[in-house]
Protein backbone atom coordinates (compact mmCIF):
# COMPACT_ATOMS: atom_id res chain seq x y z
CA UNK A 1 0.00 0.00 0.00
CA UNK A 2 3.02 2.30 1.06
CA UNK A 3 4.41 1.55 -2.37
CA UNK A 4 0.94 2.28 -4.09
CA UNK A 5 0.66 5.89 -2.54
CA UNK A 6 4.40 6.48 -2.93
CA UNK A 7 4.70 5.59 -6.45
CA UNK A 8 0.68 6.95 -7.65
CA UNK A 9 0.02 9.74 -5.85
CA UNK A 10 -2.74 11.76 -6.76
CA UNK A 11 -4.23 8.00 -8.20
CA UNK A 12 -3.27 6.68 -5.37
CA UNK A 13 -7.26 6.25 -4.16
CA UNK A 14 -8.58 5.51 -7.82
CA UNK A 15 -6.57 2.44 -7.42
CA UNK A 16 -6.89 1.45 -4.32
CA UNK A 17 -10.95 2.32 -3.74
CA UNK A 18 -11.79 -0.77 -6.20
CA UNK A 19 -9.57 -3.50 -4.02
CA UNK A 20 -10.64 -2.37 -0.92
CA UNK A 21 -14.32 -2.37 -1.76
CA UNK A 22 -13.65 -5.67 -3.05
CA UNK A 23 -12.27 -6.95 0.06
CA UNK A 24 -14.89 -5.51 2.01
CA UNK A 25 -17.64 -7.13 0.36
CA UNK A 26 -15.88 -10.43 0.26
CA UNK A 27 -15.53 -10.02 4.04
CA UNK A 28 -18.93 -9.41 4.70
CA UNK A 29 -20.07 -12.16 2.36
CA UNK A 30 -18.20 -14.74 4.28
CA UNK A 31 -19.52 -13.12 7.23
CA UNK A 32 -22.77 -13.74 5.90
CA UNK A 33 -22.29 -17.24 4.99
CA UNK A 34 -21.25 -18.16 9.05
CA UNK A 35 -17.42 -18.60 7.61
CA UNK A 36 -14.94 -18.50 10.37
CA UNK A 37 -11.55 -16.33 9.31
CA UNK A 38 -8.86 -18.01 9.78
CA UNK A 39 -5.17 -16.86 9.11
CA UNK A 40 -4.95 -18.84 5.52
CA UNK A 41 -7.88 -16.83 4.70
CA UNK A 42 -6.26 -13.81 5.79
CA UNK A 43 -3.11 -14.59 3.02
CA UNK A 44 -5.64 -15.07 0.65
CA UNK A 45 -6.80 -11.29 1.24
CA UNK A 46 -3.58 -10.49 0.61
CA UNK A 47 -3.66 -11.87 -2.56
CA UNK A 48 -7.21 -10.55 -3.82
CA UNK A 49 -5.23 -7.34 -3.30
CA UNK A 50 -2.08 -7.68 -5.34
CA UNK A 51 -4.16 -9.26 -8.46
CA UNK A 52 -6.97 -6.78 -7.97
CA UNK A 53 -4.02 -3.50 -7.63
CA UNK A 54 -3.13 -5.21 -11.59
CA UNK A 55 -6.78 -5.11 -12.47
CA UNK A 56 -7.54 -1.64 -11.54
CA UNK A 57 -3.78 -0.72 -13.40
CA UNK A 58 -4.51 -1.82 -15.90
CA UNK A 59 -8.63 -0.71 -16.62
CA UNK A 60 -7.02 3.14 -15.70
CA UNK A 61 -4.13 2.95 -17.52
CA UNK A 62 -3.88 4.98 -20.82
CA UNK A 63 -4.21 1.88 -22.95
CA UNK A 64 -7.41 0.67 -20.80
CA UNK A 65 -9.73 1.09 -24.00
CA UNK A 66 -8.03 -1.00 -25.93
CA UNK A 67 -9.42 -3.69 -26.49
CA UNK A 68 -6.99 -6.22 -26.46
CA UNK A 69 -5.70 -5.10 -23.40
CA UNK A 70 -9.31 -5.76 -21.83
CA UNK A 71 -9.01 -9.28 -23.29
CA UNK A 72 -5.82 -10.27 -21.52
CA UNK A 73 -6.79 -8.65 -18.46
CA UNK A 74 -10.04 -10.61 -18.57
CA UNK A 75 -8.22 -14.15 -19.50
CA UNK A 76 -6.15 -13.23 -16.60
CA UNK A 77 -8.78 -12.88 -13.99
CA UNK A 78 -10.69 -15.61 -15.41
CA UNK A 79 -7.82 -18.32 -15.24
CA UNK A 80 -7.03 -17.21 -11.81
CA UNK A 81 -10.59 -17.57 -10.65
CA UNK A 82 -10.96 -21.05 -11.84
CA UNK A 83 -7.76 -22.04 -11.01
CA UNK A 84 -8.17 -20.94 -7.30
CA UNK A 85 -12.08 -21.31 -7.21
CA UNK A 86 -11.39 -25.45 -7.75
CA UNK A 87 -10.38 -25.20 -4.45
CA UNK A 88 -13.41 -24.66 -2.85
CA UNK A 89 -14.58 -28.03 -4.35
CA UNK A 90 -12.14 -29.95 -2.27
CA UNK A 91 -13.29 -32.16 1.50
CA UNK A 92 -10.71 -30.21 3.44
CA UNK A 93 -11.46 -27.50 5.35
CA UNK A 94 -8.90 -24.71 4.94
CA UNK A 95 -8.68 -25.74 1.49
CA UNK A 96 -11.93 -25.75 0.84
CA UNK A 97 -12.33 -21.75 2.80
CA UNK A 98 -9.56 -20.27 1.16
CA UNK A 99 -11.31 -21.24 -2.71
CA UNK A 100 -14.57 -19.44 -1.63
CA UNK A 101 -12.61 -16.57 -0.20
CA UNK A 102 -10.31 -16.13 -3.61
CA UNK A 103 -13.54 -16.83 -5.77
CA UNK A 104 -15.65 -13.94 -4.51
CA UNK A 105 -12.50 -11.93 -3.58
CA UNK A 106 -11.21 -12.40 -7.09
CA UNK A 107 -14.89 -11.46 -8.82
CA UNK A 108 -15.38 -8.34 -7.03
CA UNK A 109 -11.92 -7.13 -7.16
CA UNK A 110 -12.26 -7.47 -11.18
CA UNK A 111 -15.93 -5.71 -11.33
CA UNK A 112 -15.31 -3.32 -8.88
CA UNK A 113 -11.96 -2.37 -11.26
CA UNK A 114 -14.15 -1.73 -14.55
CA UNK A 115 -15.48 1.22 -12.23
CA UNK A 116 -11.79 2.85 -11.91
CA UNK A 117 -12.04 4.39 -15.61
CA UNK A 118 -10.86 7.90 -15.61
CA UNK A 119 -14.27 10.48 -15.89
CA UNK A 120 -12.58 12.36 -18.55
CA UNK A 121 -12.29 9.34 -20.98
CA UNK A 122 -15.96 8.20 -20.24
CA UNK A 123 -16.86 11.62 -21.06
CA UNK A 124 -14.86 11.62 -24.37
CA UNK A 125 -16.17 8.51 -24.88
CA UNK A 126 -19.99 9.78 -25.24
CA UNK A 127 -18.83 12.54 -27.53
CA UNK A 128 -18.03 10.79 -29.59
CA UNK A 129 -20.32 10.85 -32.54
CA UNK A 130 -21.97 7.19 -33.40
CA UNK A 131 -20.64 5.65 -36.07
CA UNK A 132 -17.17 5.49 -33.94
CA UNK A 133 -18.45 4.32 -31.05
CA UNK A 134 -17.01 0.54 -30.41
CA UNK A 135 -19.58 -2.32 -29.88
CA UNK A 136 -20.14 -2.97 -26.05
CA UNK A 137 -19.92 -6.23 -24.77
CA UNK A 138 -20.85 -7.54 -28.08
CA UNK A 139 -18.33 -10.39 -29.09
CA UNK A 140 -19.20 -12.77 -31.04
CA UNK A 141 -19.17 -15.81 -28.53
CA UNK A 142 -21.14 -13.93 -26.06
CA UNK A 143 -23.68 -13.17 -28.60
CA UNK A 144 -23.99 -16.53 -30.06
CA UNK A 145 -24.13 -18.09 -26.26
CA UNK A 146 -27.15 -16.06 -25.58
CA UNK A 147 -28.86 -17.10 -29.16
CA UNK A 148 -27.77 -20.63 -28.26
CA UNK A 149 -29.31 -20.29 -25.14
CA UNK A 150 -32.80 -18.63 -26.44
CA UNK A 151 -33.13 -21.57 -28.81
CA UNK A 152 -32.89 -23.89 -26.08
CA UNK A 153 -34.67 -22.63 -23.49
CA UNK A 154 -36.75 -19.74 -24.89
CA UNK A 155 -36.96 -15.95 -24.82
CA UNK A 156 -38.12 -15.75 -20.90
CA UNK A 157 -35.51 -17.38 -20.15
CA UNK A 158 -33.18 -15.76 -21.54
CA UNK A 159 -34.58 -11.96 -20.43
CA UNK A 160 -33.81 -13.24 -16.73
CA UNK A 161 -30.23 -15.08 -17.85
CA UNK A 162 -29.81 -11.35 -19.30
CA UNK A 163 -30.24 -8.90 -15.82
CA UNK A 164 -27.10 -10.91 -14.08
CA UNK A 165 -25.30 -10.63 -17.41
CA UNK A 166 -25.84 -7.65 -18.20
CA UNK A 167 -24.93 -6.55 -13.75
CA UNK A 168 -21.66 -7.16 -14.76
CA UNK A 169 -21.71 -5.00 -18.04
CA UNK A 170 -22.93 -2.19 -16.42
CA UNK A 171 -19.68 -1.20 -14.98
CA UNK A 172 -17.81 -1.03 -18.23
CA UNK A 173 -21.01 1.25 -19.57
CA UNK A 174 -19.51 4.36 -18.39
CA UNK A 175 -20.06 6.17 -21.77
CA UNK A 176 -23.35 4.97 -22.37
CA UNK A 177 -24.34 6.23 -18.84
CA UNK A 178 -23.01 9.88 -18.85
CA UNK A 179 -24.79 10.13 -22.66
CA UNK A 180 -27.77 9.22 -21.13
CA UNK A 181 -27.59 11.57 -18.02
CA UNK A 182 -26.46 14.28 -20.60
CA UNK A 183 -29.90 14.05 -22.12
CA UNK A 184 -31.87 13.54 -19.12
CA UNK A 185 -30.52 16.75 -17.92
CA UNK A 186 -30.79 18.66 -21.30
CA UNK A 187 -34.31 17.48 -22.01
CA UNK A 188 -35.38 17.73 -17.91
CA UNK A 189 -36.53 13.76 -18.02
CA UNK A 190 -35.81 10.88 -15.86
CA UNK A 191 -32.25 9.64 -15.90
CA UNK A 192 -32.58 5.52 -15.30
CA UNK A 193 -29.39 4.18 -16.76
CA UNK A 194 -29.75 0.53 -15.52
CA UNK A 195 -33.14 0.25 -16.53
CA UNK A 196 -32.54 2.21 -19.99
CA UNK A 197 -29.66 -0.36 -20.31
CA UNK A 198 -31.19 -3.47 -19.89
CA UNK A 199 -34.27 -2.31 -21.75
CA UNK A 200 -32.21 -2.02 -24.58
CA UNK A 201 -30.51 -5.57 -23.93
CA UNK A 202 -34.02 -7.48 -23.65
CA UNK A 203 -35.14 -5.47 -26.95
CA UNK A 204 -32.15 -7.29 -28.97
CA UNK A 205 -33.86 -10.27 -27.62
CA UNK A 206 -37.30 -9.50 -29.07
CA UNK A 207 -35.54 -8.16 -32.44
CA UNK A 208 -34.12 -11.60 -32.55
CA UNK A 209 -37.31 -13.48 -32.09
CA UNK A 210 -39.92 -11.25 -34.48
CA UNK A 211 -37.50 -11.23 -37.59
CA UNK A 212 -36.06 -14.81 -37.30
CA UNK A 213 -36.76 -17.40 -34.78
CA UNK A 214 -40.18 -16.46 -33.92
CA UNK A 215 -40.89 -18.67 -31.29
CA UNK A 216 -42.59 -16.31 -29.20
CA UNK A 217 -43.17 -13.40 -30.98
CA UNK A 218 -45.05 -10.26 -28.64
CA UNK A 219 -48.19 -9.24 -28.92
CA UNK A 220 -49.20 -5.86 -30.53
CA UNK A 221 -51.82 -2.73 -29.88
CA UNK A 222 -52.15 -0.51 -32.72
CA UNK A 223 -52.55 3.11 -32.07
CA UNK A 224 -52.50 6.19 -34.17
CA UNK A 225 -52.72 6.49 -37.89
CA UNK A 226 -53.19 2.48 -38.75
CA UNK A 227 -53.40 2.77 -42.71
CA UNK A 228 -49.28 2.69 -43.04
CA UNK A 229 -50.11 -1.22 -42.97
CA UNK A 230 -51.38 -1.37 -46.47
CA UNK A 231 -47.68 -0.84 -47.56
CA UNK A 232 -46.60 1.57 -50.40
CA UNK A 233 -45.44 4.08 -47.72
CA UNK A 234 -42.23 5.09 -46.13
CA UNK A 235 -41.94 5.02 -42.72
CA UNK A 236 -39.68 6.95 -40.88
CA UNK A 237 -38.62 5.51 -37.58
CA UNK A 238 -37.18 6.49 -34.38
CA UNK A 239 -34.12 5.05 -32.04
CA UNK A 240 -36.89 4.78 -29.42
CA UNK A 241 -38.24 1.17 -28.22
CA UNK A 242 -37.35 -1.56 -30.85
CA UNK A 243 -38.86 -0.81 -34.40
CA UNK A 244 -37.55 -4.18 -35.92
CA UNK A 245 -40.40 -6.38 -34.17
CA UNK A 246 -42.53 -4.98 -37.05
CA UNK A 247 -42.53 -8.39 -38.93
CA UNK A 248 -44.08 -10.00 -36.38
CA UNK A 249 -47.81 -7.78 -36.58
CA UNK A 250 -50.20 -10.52 -37.21
CA UNK A 251 -50.21 -10.51 -41.24
CA UNK A 252 -47.17 -8.78 -41.65
CA UNK A 253 -45.85 -11.78 -43.80
CA UNK A 254 -47.60 -10.19 -46.79
CA UNK A 255 -45.54 -6.99 -46.88
CA UNK A 256 -41.68 -6.72 -47.74
CA UNK A 257 -40.19 -4.05 -44.79
CA UNK A 258 -36.70 -2.45 -46.85
CA UNK A 259 -34.68 -1.35 -44.23
CA UNK A 260 -31.84 0.88 -44.36
CA UNK A 261 -29.30 0.93 -41.77
CA UNK A 262 -25.47 1.92 -41.17
CA UNK A 263 -23.85 -1.96 -41.85
CA UNK A 264 -20.89 -1.35 -40.39
CA UNK A 265 -21.83 -0.04 -37.28
CA UNK A 266 -22.38 -2.78 -34.76
CA UNK A 267 -20.93 -4.96 -37.45
CA UNK A 268 -20.53 -8.08 -35.04
CA UNK A 269 -24.49 -8.02 -33.76
CA UNK A 270 -25.80 -7.11 -37.15
CA UNK A 271 -23.45 -9.87 -39.00
CA UNK A 272 -25.42 -12.51 -36.99
CA UNK A 273 -28.51 -10.84 -37.22
CA UNK A 274 -28.77 -10.84 -40.43
CA UNK A 275 -27.64 -14.63 -41.00
CA UNK A 276 -31.06 -15.36 -39.10
CA UNK A 277 -33.08 -12.86 -40.89
CA UNK A 278 -36.11 -14.13 -42.51
CA UNK A 279 -35.42 -12.10 -46.45
CA UNK A 280 -38.57 -13.15 -47.20
CA UNK A 281 -39.81 -10.25 -45.05
CA UNK A 282 -37.08 -8.20 -43.85
CA UNK A 283 -34.66 -6.80 -46.09
CA UNK A 284 -31.57 -5.03 -44.71
CA UNK A 285 -30.11 -2.38 -46.95
CA UNK A 286 -26.81 -0.34 -46.13
CA UNK A 287 -27.05 3.50 -46.02
CA UNK A 288 -23.45 3.55 -47.15
CA UNK A 289 -24.39 2.80 -50.66
CA UNK A 290 -27.34 4.65 -51.04
CA UNK A 291 -27.35 6.34 -54.76
CA UNK A 292 -29.73 7.28 -57.85
CA UNK A 293 -30.31 3.59 -58.47
CA UNK A 294 -31.74 2.86 -54.85
CA UNK A 295 -34.19 5.71 -55.05
CA UNK A 296 -35.44 4.22 -58.42
CA UNK A 297 -35.51 1.03 -56.85
CA UNK A 298 -37.39 2.05 -53.68
CA UNK A 299 -39.52 4.01 -55.56
CA UNK A 300 -40.69 0.49 -57.88
CA UNK A 301 -40.70 -1.69 -54.18
CA UNK A 302 -43.60 1.19 -53.08
CA UNK A 303 -45.22 0.80 -56.48
CA UNK A 304 -45.52 -2.91 -55.41
CA UNK A 305 -47.26 -2.61 -52.13
CA UNK A 306 -43.83 -2.71 -49.84
CA UNK A 307 -42.80 -0.84 -47.37
CA UNK A 308 -39.59 1.43 -47.19
CA UNK A 309 -38.30 1.98 -43.41
CA UNK A 310 -35.42 4.60 -42.25
CA UNK A 311 -34.35 5.96 -39.05
CA UNK A 312 -34.61 10.23 -39.04
CA UNK A 313 -33.54 10.68 -35.86
CA UNK A 314 -29.53 10.01 -36.78
CA UNK A 315 -27.66 11.47 -39.13
CA UNK A 316 -24.93 9.04 -41.38
CA UNK A 317 -21.51 8.20 -40.39
CA UNK A 318 -19.27 11.18 -41.33
CA UNK A 319 -22.05 13.11 -43.36
CA UNK A 320 -21.88 16.88 -42.64
CA UNK A 321 -25.54 17.58 -44.59
CA UNK A 322 -27.57 17.94 -41.68
CA UNK A 323 -30.77 19.80 -41.05
CA UNK A 324 -31.26 22.02 -37.73
CA UNK A 325 -34.37 21.96 -35.67
CA UNK A 326 -35.05 21.95 -31.76
CA UNK A 327 -35.36 19.30 -29.74
CA UNK A 328 -36.53 19.29 -26.31
CA UNK A 329 -35.60 23.73 -26.54
CA UNK A 330 -31.81 22.56 -27.81
CA UNK A 331 -30.27 22.88 -31.07
CA UNK A 332 -30.54 19.14 -32.48
CA UNK A 333 -29.51 17.41 -36.11
CA UNK A 334 -31.07 15.90 -38.03
CA UNK A 335 -30.28 13.70 -40.93
CA UNK A 336 -31.09 15.56 -44.12
CA UNK A 337 -30.65 13.05 -46.62
CA UNK A 338 -33.38 10.69 -45.04
CA UNK A 339 -36.15 13.60 -45.30
CA UNK A 340 -35.03 14.29 -48.68
CA UNK A 341 -35.13 10.44 -49.97
CA UNK A 342 -38.68 10.78 -48.55
CA UNK A 343 -39.38 13.39 -50.22
CA UNK A 344 -38.47 11.29 -53.45
CA UNK A 345 -40.60 8.48 -52.91
CA UNK A 346 -43.69 10.44 -53.59
CA UNK A 347 -45.42 8.24 -51.45
CA UNK A 348 -47.34 8.72 -47.95
CA UNK A 349 -44.56 9.35 -45.29
CA UNK A 350 -45.11 8.37 -41.57
CA UNK A 351 -43.67 8.74 -38.32
CA UNK A 352 -43.48 5.59 -36.69
CA UNK A 353 -42.14 3.76 -33.20
CA UNK A 354 -42.68 0.76 -31.68
CA UNK A 355 -42.10 0.74 -27.40
CA UNK A 356 -42.47 -2.24 -25.36
CA UNK A 357 -45.57 -2.00 -22.72
CA UNK A 358 -45.15 -5.29 -20.83
CA UNK A 359 -42.78 -8.23 -20.89
CA UNK A 360 -43.56 -9.73 -24.34
CA UNK A 361 -46.18 -6.92 -25.28
CA UNK A 362 -45.06 -3.71 -28.10
CA UNK A 363 -47.86 -0.58 -28.98
CA UNK A 364 -47.05 0.42 -32.77
CA UNK A 365 -48.01 4.04 -33.15
CA UNK A 366 -47.70 5.81 -36.62
CA UNK A 367 -48.61 9.42 -37.45
CA UNK A 368 -48.73 10.87 -41.15
CA UNK A 369 -46.27 13.81 -41.41
CA UNK A 370 -47.66 16.47 -43.62
CA UNK A 371 -45.74 18.91 -45.58
CA UNK A 372 -42.87 20.06 -42.99
CA UNK A 373 -42.07 16.59 -42.13
CA UNK A 374 -38.87 17.47 -40.72
CA UNK A 375 -40.85 19.62 -37.70
CA UNK A 376 -44.16 17.18 -37.78
CA UNK A 377 -41.50 14.25 -37.11
CA UNK A 378 -39.71 16.10 -34.47
CA UNK A 379 -43.07 17.16 -32.54
CA UNK A 380 -44.00 13.25 -32.76
CA UNK A 381 -40.46 11.79 -31.78
CA UNK A 382 -40.87 14.46 -28.80
CA UNK A 383 -44.32 13.22 -27.68
CA UNK A 384 -43.41 10.28 -27.52
CA UNK A 385 -39.61 10.14 -25.93
CA UNK A 386 -41.81 11.88 -23.29
CA UNK A 387 -44.68 9.54 -22.87
CA UNK A 388 -41.31 6.42 -22.67
CA UNK A 389 -38.02 7.85 -22.17
CA UNK A 390 -36.83 4.64 -20.27
CA UNK A 391 -36.82 3.42 -24.56
CA UNK A 392 -34.39 5.70 -25.32
CA UNK A 393 -31.66 4.17 -27.08
CA UNK A 394 -29.10 7.02 -28.39
CA UNK A 395 -25.61 6.23 -26.58
CA UNK A 396 -24.17 9.32 -27.38
CA UNK A 397 -24.27 13.14 -27.32
CA UNK A 398 -27.45 14.25 -29.12
CA UNK A 399 -27.09 17.31 -28.76
CA UNK A 400 -23.60 17.23 -30.23
CA UNK A 401 -23.25 19.20 -33.83
CA UNK A 402 -20.69 16.39 -34.46
CA UNK A 403 -21.44 13.93 -36.96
Amino acid sequence: IAGLLVGFRRRFFAYATPVAAALVVTAGILGWLGEPVNFFQLLCFFLIAGLGIDYTIFHNSDHGADAAVRRVVFASFLTSLVGFGMLAFTEFRVTNSMGVTLALGLLFAYLFSLLGRPRSEAASAADTPWHRQREQSAGRYRILFMLAFYRIFGKTAAKILAVPVFACIYPGCGAARRALQSFAAATGLPYRPFRQLLNFAWSMLDKLDACSVARNPPSFTLAGDTAWQRGGCFLMSTHLGCIEVLPALPNAERIVVNAFQQLGHNAIYTEIFARELDAGRFRLHAVEEIGVETAVNMQAAIARGEIVLMAGDRPSAGSSAVLKRDFFGRSAFWPKGVFRFAKLMEAPVYAIVAVRTGWNAYTVKAERLGDDLLGDYVRFLEREVRAYPGQWFQFYDFFSPSV
